[in-house]
Parts: structure tokens; sequence; C-alpha cells
């Protein structure tokens, strides 16, 4: 189903992130979620927290380099900190957020996702003591 407005009227979003860390992709999700693609499944095993926050810091015009997602997360079995002293720095990995929409059980494919914002993580927080290991803030 195209993602058209007539279409998806009544659809809801679920927010996915592709997270490219020292060479290993992780498809994150607002919730567990499976889309086609053109060369193949692409799973999405959950992991955001919620819904990532958008802000953006309007002052004296429009600056690209002030634009910046808030996203809290858990990666898999992945215990963060101790995979960053071994070397493998999440700071600047790229990342990119986007939406799929589900409406009736339908999910967009994976080339239909609608892109948002596409960058690199900065400023990561990780090894809270009252949360899991895998989890992490950037």
């Amino acid at each position: 189903m195209q993602p058209n407005l007539e279409n998806w009227k009544g659809a809801y979003p679920v927010f996915v992130i592709e997270l490219n860390w020292a060479g290993i992709v992780y498809y994150l999700s607002t919730e567990p979620i499976e889309t086609t693609s053109d060369y193949g499944l692409v799973k999405y095993t959950g992991g955001i927290e919620e819904a990532p926050t958008f802000d953006q810091q309007i002052k004296e015009g429009f600056n690209l380099d002030s634009l910046f997602v808030s996203v809290a997360c858990q990666i898999g079995n992945i215990n963060v900190s101790e995979e960053i002293l071994k070397g493998r720095y999440i700071e600047n990995s790229e990342a990119e957020l986007s939406m799929l929409l589900v409406k009736n059980g339908e999910v967009l494919s994976y080339e239909e996702r609608i892109q948002l914002f596409r960058g690199y993580v900065s400023q990561p927080v990780f090894g809270h003591v009252d949360k899991t290991q895998s989890y992490i803030e950037f």
C-alpha cells in the first residue's frame, strides 16, 4: 500500500532506527515489527523505549546543525559499557530514524518507509545503575 493520505488514514506509526555501530547494523523500533524489502525480510527487534523526541533550536534563522533527536533504547542483549571498553565506540555511529505506518496489520515496505532524520550518534549516555546493560540514550 502506498504511503498516501487516503490509504493511511487511521494508521499508526512505528518508529524505527537503523544504527550502524562498528560495522554491525542494529534494527531497533518502538515495537517488534517485520517488513518486506527488495532484498528480503527486515526485522526490527523493538528496544526503543518510547517515541523519539524531536527538537530544534531556532536562533537567528534555520541551521541544520541545530536539529537533533533524543532516543532512549536497548540494543538487544549487548552490554554497551563492555563493548565501549573494548574500543567499539558508539559516538559518531551512523543512524537513520524512519517511520513505518501500520494499518489493519499491513505495514509499509522498507523502501516505502518515511525517512525522518539521518545523522550521527552524539553524546551517548550509558551505564545507568537502574537500567539494563543494553540501555543507552543518545
